[in-house]
């Protein structure tokens, strides 16, 4: 499931069967029958220019002006799942994938691996800091963060809980939060400043989503509430 808000207003959520547009007004539903490869939705981001971006078990779909365009491995997607996506400050867009991570700049794909330092292939949630760096989540092996050039890898090893990323945001102060199966971590600079788990409140140790409010307080969604 995803949630994501376009830029005329509308809110647009995926589910397990198919993607639900949110208006003031109405709501519609999309489906394979409308465009889409497929109903399982994991992930949604919109772009500047008014499109929404769809990540699912079959590829890439982009919708803009009600129309649907669809980009599979065909297409220069490194798999067919795709289990996030994010767009940079300059545009770019990003989709994490089961076999690496993809950047699309101006219709160009530009694959990223282990071949290229990335700690592991199977890439979770994706985010730029306030430096233009992007962080990368991976589903077991760690966090990485990119600066353009190099991948550094931050693990367990260097205070992280857990090397299963679920949930990436970025507060007002620059800080970022990394959600794990196994609790919460607060990076400054890039290093471990604290850790929150049961102990300190959480309601269930898997932090699956995360999003900061207009008072700048933290919200965190478990497997426990």
């Amino acid at each position: 499931s995803a949630l994501a808000c376009a830029k005329d207003g509308a809110v647009w959520a995926g589910t397990s069967s198919g993607l639900v547009q949110i208006t003031s007004t109405s709501s519609r539903r999309w489906t394979v029958r409308d465009g889409l490869p497929d109903n399982e939705i994991s992930a949604l981001e919109s772009g500047a220019d008014g499109s929404v971006w769809i990540g699912g078990n079959d590829g890439i779909s982009r919708y803009r002006n009600g129309e649907i365009s669809v980009y599979r491995t065909r297409d220069g997607l490194s798999h067919s799942l795709v289990l996030s996506l994010f767009t940079d400050r300059e545009g770019s867009l990003w989709a994490g994938t089961k076999d690496g991570l993809d950047q699309f700049t101006d219709g160009k794909v530009t694959p990223y691996t282990k071949n290229e330092g990335m700690l592991s292939n199977d890439v979770g949630p994706v985010l730029e800091d306030t430096r233009g760096h992007l962080w990368i989540g991976t589903l077991g092996h760690g966090l990485n963060s990119f600066d353009g050039r190099h991948f550094r890898a931050l693990t367990t090893r260097d205070g992280l809980l857990d090397d299963t990323i679920l949930a990436l945001q970025l507060d007002s102060a620059g800080d970022l939060w990394v959600g794990s199966s196994r609790g919460l971590n607060r990076l400054r600079n890039g290093k471990v400043v604290a850790t929150y788990t049961e102990r300190e409140g959480l309601s269930a140790p898997s932090v699956r989503a995360l999003a900061v409010d207009a008072e700048d307080v933290l919200w965190a969604g478990t497997d426990g509430g």
